[in-house]
Protein backbone atom coordinates (compact mmCIF):
# COMPACT_ATOMS: atom_id res chain seq x y z
CA UNK A 1 0.00 0.00 0.00
CA UNK A 2 2.73 2.22 1.04
CA UNK A 3 4.46 1.80 -2.58
CA UNK A 4 0.96 2.81 -4.50
CA UNK A 5 0.42 5.71 -2.60
CA UNK A 6 4.07 6.93 -3.01
CA UNK A 7 3.12 5.88 -7.19
CA UNK A 8 0.05 8.23 -6.77
CA UNK A 9 1.90 10.98 -4.95
CA UNK A 10 4.17 11.22 -7.86
CA UNK A 11 1.40 11.10 -10.57
CA UNK A 12 -1.63 11.62 -9.44
CA UNK A 13 -2.40 8.49 -10.29
CA UNK A 14 -5.72 6.98 -8.05
CA UNK A 15 -4.84 4.32 -5.79
CA UNK A 16 -7.28 0.96 -5.59
CA UNK A 17 -7.96 -1.90 -3.64
CA UNK A 18 -8.34 -4.92 -5.28
CA UNK A 19 -9.16 -8.25 -2.80
CA UNK A 20 -7.97 -10.28 -5.83
CA UNK A 21 -4.24 -9.30 -4.55
CA UNK A 22 -4.05 -10.16 -1.48
CA UNK A 23 -1.16 -12.88 -0.43
CA UNK A 24 -1.59 -16.40 -0.03
CA UNK A 25 -4.19 -17.27 2.55
CA UNK A 26 -1.78 -19.32 4.84
CA UNK A 27 -4.48 -19.84 8.14
CA UNK A 28 -2.60 -20.90 11.24
CA UNK A 29 0.98 -19.93 9.22
CA UNK A 30 -0.19 -16.39 9.12
CA UNK A 31 2.54 -14.13 10.10
CA UNK A 32 5.38 -16.59 10.47
CA UNK A 33 8.64 -16.31 8.92
CA UNK A 34 8.88 -17.62 5.54
CA UNK A 35 12.42 -19.49 6.22
CA UNK A 36 10.32 -21.49 9.72
CA UNK A 37 7.58 -22.71 7.46
CA UNK A 38 8.73 -23.54 3.85
CA UNK A 39 8.57 -27.36 4.03
CA UNK A 40 5.19 -26.78 4.85
CA UNK A 41 4.69 -23.83 2.22
CA UNK A 42 6.75 -26.49 -0.44
CA UNK A 43 4.24 -29.59 0.69
CA UNK A 44 1.20 -27.42 -0.35
CA UNK A 45 2.64 -25.28 -3.09
CA UNK A 46 3.43 -28.98 -5.01
CA UNK A 47 -0.86 -29.86 -4.01
CA UNK A 48 -2.46 -26.85 -5.81
CA UNK A 49 -5.61 -27.88 -4.69
CA UNK A 50 -5.28 -29.09 -1.42
CA UNK A 51 -5.98 -26.06 0.96
CA UNK A 52 -3.49 -24.70 4.10
CA UNK A 53 -5.30 -25.80 7.05
CA UNK A 54 -7.73 -22.55 8.36
CA UNK A 55 -6.22 -20.94 4.71
CA UNK A 56 -7.17 -21.56 0.91
CA UNK A 57 -5.66 -23.37 -1.65
CA UNK A 58 -2.43 -22.33 -4.37
CA UNK A 59 -5.12 -22.60 -6.95
CA UNK A 60 -7.26 -20.10 -5.25
CA UNK A 61 -4.87 -17.25 -4.95
CA UNK A 62 -4.12 -18.41 -8.97
CA UNK A 63 -7.72 -18.23 -9.40
CA UNK A 64 -8.23 -14.41 -7.28
CA UNK A 65 -4.70 -13.49 -9.53
CA UNK A 66 -5.86 -14.78 -13.42
CA UNK A 67 -9.51 -12.88 -12.77
CA UNK A 68 -7.78 -9.44 -11.83
CA UNK A 69 -5.28 -9.41 -14.52
CA UNK A 70 -8.10 -10.15 -17.34
CA UNK A 71 -9.12 -6.38 -16.45
CA UNK A 72 -5.91 -4.69 -16.31
CA UNK A 73 -5.14 -2.43 -19.51
CA UNK A 74 -1.75 -1.64 -20.86
CA UNK A 75 -0.52 1.23 -19.26
CA UNK A 76 -1.46 0.48 -15.80
CA UNK A 77 0.43 -0.04 -12.68
CA UNK A 78 -0.04 -2.95 -10.52
CA UNK A 79 1.24 -3.09 -7.31
CA UNK A 80 1.18 -6.36 -5.60
CA UNK A 81 3.24 -9.23 -3.28
CA UNK A 82 6.24 -10.65 -5.19
CA UNK A 83 3.76 -14.29 -5.29
CA UNK A 84 1.83 -12.23 -8.12
CA UNK A 85 4.90 -11.82 -10.03
CA UNK A 86 6.02 -14.79 -9.53
CA UNK A 87 2.80 -16.10 -11.34
CA UNK A 88 2.41 -14.17 -13.70
CA UNK A 89 3.53 -16.31 -16.39
CA UNK A 90 1.40 -19.33 -15.19
CA UNK A 91 -1.36 -16.97 -14.82
CA UNK A 92 -0.31 -15.71 -18.51
CA UNK A 93 0.57 -18.95 -20.51
CA UNK A 94 -0.73 -21.85 -18.32
CA UNK A 95 1.09 -24.49 -16.96
CA UNK A 96 1.66 -27.20 -13.98
CA UNK A 97 0.24 -25.15 -10.90
CA UNK A 98 2.42 -26.95 -8.79
CA UNK A 99 5.60 -25.28 -10.45
CA UNK A 100 4.43 -22.08 -9.97
CA UNK A 101 6.84 -20.03 -7.58
CA UNK A 102 5.01 -18.57 -4.44
CA UNK A 103 8.02 -18.20 -2.01
CA UNK A 104 10.83 -15.59 -3.14
CA UNK A 105 11.20 -12.24 -5.08
CA UNK A 106 13.11 -9.43 -3.88
CA UNK A 107 11.72 -6.32 -1.40
CA UNK A 108 10.82 -3.86 -3.28
CA UNK A 109 11.49 -5.44 -6.97
CA UNK A 110 9.70 -3.35 -9.98
CA UNK A 111 8.67 -6.02 -12.79
CA UNK A 112 7.21 -4.90 -15.93
CA UNK A 113 5.24 -7.17 -17.42
CA UNK A 114 3.63 -7.74 -21.08
CA UNK A 115 -0.11 -8.26 -21.57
Amino acid sequence: METAQHISKATGAPVEVHNELEPWKLGRMSGAKTASIKPLLDFFSSRPDRPVPGGEAKNEVLKRYAKFMKGVKPGEAIVGHSQHSLAHEYVSKGGDAAKVPMVGGKAGEVKEVSL
